[in-house]
C-alpha cells in the first residue's frame, strides 16, 4: 500500500510540474502597456530630442508583472506630457493617461526618452519622481499592449 501512495504522489508532483511549465508557456509574466503610435513616437522625440545613446521613446507601462491572459487596459482617450526629467544619462517625460498621472502601483505613468547602457529603464520610476519639471503641452496616442518580461 504505502508503495501505491509514494508511486503516486510521484506521479502527481510531476503532473504540477509539467502543468505548471505549460502555464508559464502559455501565460507568461509580463506587463501591460501603450505603445505609441509611430506619429506621437515622431512628435515626442522632435519635442525631446534624444540626449543618450539608447532611444527608447515606444511606450508607456501600465502595470508590471502581469500576464498574457490578463484583460488589457482600454484605448486612452487622452495621453498629455506634463513634464521632463533628465541626469547624466538618464532621460524620461512624466505623462497622465486619462488625466490620471498615477498607476495603481503607485509609480508616476512615463516614458523613458533614451539612456546611456549603464543605466535600465525601469530606473526612469525614480527619476521622474523626484526631479521633474514642466513640459510644454503635447498630446500623445497608444495602443494597449502585453510584453514578456525577457530573462537575462
Amino acid at each position: 500500500m504505502m508503495y501505491w501512495v509514494e508511486r503516486l504522489t510521484s506521479v502527481a508532483s510531476a503532473v504540477v510540474t509539467v502543468w505548471h511549465k505549460l502555464y508559464t508557456c502559455i501565460s507568461p509574466t509580463g506587463y501591460q502597456c501603450f505603445l505609441l503610435t509611430p506619429g506621437s513616437r515622431k512628435r515626442l522625440l522632435e519635442k525631446f530630442p534624444p540626449k543618450f545613446s539608447h532611444v527608447e521613446a515606444d511606450h508607456i507601462t501600465h502595470e508590471y508583472g502581469t500576464t498574457l491572459s490578463a484583460t488589457l487596459p482600454p484605448v486612452p482617450h487622452v495621453i498629455e506630457v506634463v513634464g521632463y526629467a533628465c541626469d547624466d544619462s538618464l532621460e524620461c517625460v512624466a505623462v497622465t493617461i486619462d488625466g490620471q498621472l498615477r498607476r495603481t502601483d503607485g509609480h508616476i505613468y512615463h516614458i523613458t526618452l533614451s539612456r546611456e547602457p549603464n543605466r535600465r529603464p525601469k530606473q526612469s520610476n525614480e527619476l521622474v519622481e523626484n526631479s521633474r519639471e514642466p513640459a510644454g503641452k503635447l498630446f500623445l496616442a497608444g495602443e494597449p499592449h502585453f510584453r514578456i518580461i525577457r530573462k537575462k
